[in-house]
């Protein structure tokens, strides 16, 4: 037998001047005249180095004052506002802790020292004490990622005004394996959040759904020190090549549709084609289509990375294509295997074979043909469609980040330089970061290559709406899970979803026959009782 244990703690409600409550001492039990103020913010710069940098507002931050005066008895407990501003009144004149968390524990426990005697620093001689604290900076422990999934009508990659928003669509963060590290759906406004993720100092795959609409895009922003995006969704600032007959400077009007390394107007500033800074300031990353499923992504403690995906319809006539993971099944609950589902924690499968044949269909009854009776009983399948290599981290690497300066360093400054902006090199000073990515085990097909398959001059076609067969060879050492390939005899049942998994299309084999227990290995009344 095991046992379980959970580590927690209580505070104790405190108020000055009160006598139901149990915080008993002659501090606690005293009205006074003084008041601690201040409002509570996150520290951007958390590396001790250097100045603070303000940050956005600590919701509903808790307080409580220790009587450093007394014994280190907790005297107050109290709970500041919205937007992190707080007052504690009638505070006896004495020495305290301020100690600052809050509910989500973004803020992990933060300590001040606040001195209310007559005379101490801020403290008139005679008269009443108002410790005036200002800006309180604890430092964060997480970096968050912001964004909406929205209806992109126009397909721009980027959300207009007027665009409508997607409510509960749901978009996850993934381990560079493909194992999901969070998951969420958007709220009633398309707005989706993720406020807790830790600063691995490396890439994680942010990833948006694909179940049911036409994928138009991503578009990536850099945000400021309050988590809003910079440069929403777009800023055009160029300008045409008009110079200052004296200094030289560029003073001519704005351009609109500038293009990166348009060359139209000479000494023009988005002449540059890396110059984006310079020109139509925008999103840091931007992939169109299906590419914008995925965006790898780096994110610093107390920072945010902000993430748009546009929807829309897919036209008449037209599908999404077919998409999927090929993961490592380490566990199977599920008594029958079509109706298994990946865990969070298992990884993908890079470099597996996916191959895509066309269904044989019965003229007749428009639906699938299985081999004959006595034959494989597999579903029949046409030439080979299209075929593909399950993708793989290592094999597209995340290149060509986003210099940014950090510590008071400009980018180039930033070691070692210039490899770690071309290359993406894995060190915290990225900091925020938004690039084409994928995680291991994804696969997609959109068009048809039976013409090309056979003629390397023909062209592919997109996929036509129908039955097909996909079919997934392992690397070396791994098979397809098989129906008798269950592993774990407890956990949570599932009911069947609304569409439910597609049925199995390989050849079929003999496994126990569950229906006659004398026949069986397995005892599906009591499956640990399973007999070898």
């Amino acid at each position: 037998a095991g046992l379980a244990a959970a580590s927690f703690g209580f505070v104790r409600p405190c108020s000055f001047g009160s006598l139901t409550d149990d915080c008993a001492s002659p501090t606690a039990d005293t009205v006074g005249d003084g008041t601690i103020t201040g409002t509570v913010r996150f520290n951007l710069n958390e590396t001790g180095v250097g100045p603070a940098i303000t940050g956005r507002a600590v919701p509903y931050p808790y307080l409580a004052l220790n009587s450093l005066g007394g014994n280190d008895e907790q005297v107050y407990t109290g709970r500041g506002e919205a937007n992190g501003t707080f007052a504690i009144p009638n505070v006896p004149p004495g020495l305290y802790e301020l100690v600052i968390w809050d509910l989500p524990q973004d803020v992990i426990i933060y300590f001040l020292t606040v001195d209310t005697r007559p005379g101490a620093p801020g403290c008139p001689a005679i008269g009443p004490c108002t410790a005036a604290l200002g800006d309180i900076l604890p430092p964060p422990w997480f970096g968050r990622q912001h964004g909406s999934i929205y209806m992109d009508t126009n397909e721009n990659g980027v959300r207009d005004p007027g665009e409508a928003p997607l409510p509960g669509y749901d978009v996850d963060i993934r381990f560079k394996d493909g194992s999901i590290y969070q998951a969420g759906v958007a709220d009633a406004n398309g707005h989706y959040q993720f406020d807790e993720i830790f600063p691995f100092g490396k890439f994680l795959v942010s990833e948006v759904g694909y179940g049911r609409l036409k994928h138009t895009g991503a578009a990536a922003y850099r945000t400021n020190t309050q988590g809003e995006p910079i440069d929403y969704p777009w800023v055009n600032d160029c300008i045409d090549g008009t110079r200052d007959p004296v200094t030289g400077a560029l003073t001519g009007n704005l351009i609109a549709g500038c293009t990166a390394g348009d060359v139209l107007s000479p000494g023009r500033d988005c002449a540059d084609p890396t110059d984006w800074l310079t020109c139509e300031h925008g999103p840091i990353n931007q992939d169109a289509g299906l590419g914008g499923l995925l965006q790898a992504t780096a994110t610093w403690a107390g920072t945010t990375l902000y993430i748009d995906w546009g929807k829309n319809n897919h036209a008449p006539g037209t599908n999404g294509g077919i998409a999927g993971i090929v993961f490592n099944a380490t566990t199977r609950n599920e008594l029958e295997a079509r109706f298994q589902a990946n865990e969070d924690f298992e990884p993908g499968v890079a470099n597996a074979t996916i191959n895509l044949y066309p269904a044989v269909i019965d003229p007749l009854t428009g639906e699938p043909m299985y081999d004959a009776p006595g034959g494989t009983g597999e579903i029949l399948k046409g030439p080979l469609a299209n075929t593909y290599s399950a993708d793989s981290w290592d094999a597209n690497l995340p290149v060509n980040c986003n210099p940014t300066g950090s510590l008071g360093r400009t980018p180039d400054q930033v070691q070692p330089y210039p490899q770690i902006w071309d290359q993406c090199i894995e060190v915290l000073s990225l900091l925020d970061q938004a690039k084409t990515g994928v995680f291991d085990g994804g696969y997609a097909f959109e068009e048809d290559c039976t013409a090309q398959l056979a003629d390397p001059l023909a062209a592919c076609v997109p996929l036509a709406s129908g039955y097909w067969v996909v079919e997934a060879i392992g690397p070396t050492g791994y098979e397809v899970v098989k129906e008798e390939d269950i592993n774990v005899f407890d956990g949570d049942d599932f009911i069947v979803p609304l569409v439910p998994p597609a049925a199995c299309v390989g050849v079929k084999h003999m496994v126990d026959d569950v229906d006659n227990p004398a026949d069986a290995n397995f005892d599906p009344a009591a499956p640990p009782n399973t007999r070898p």
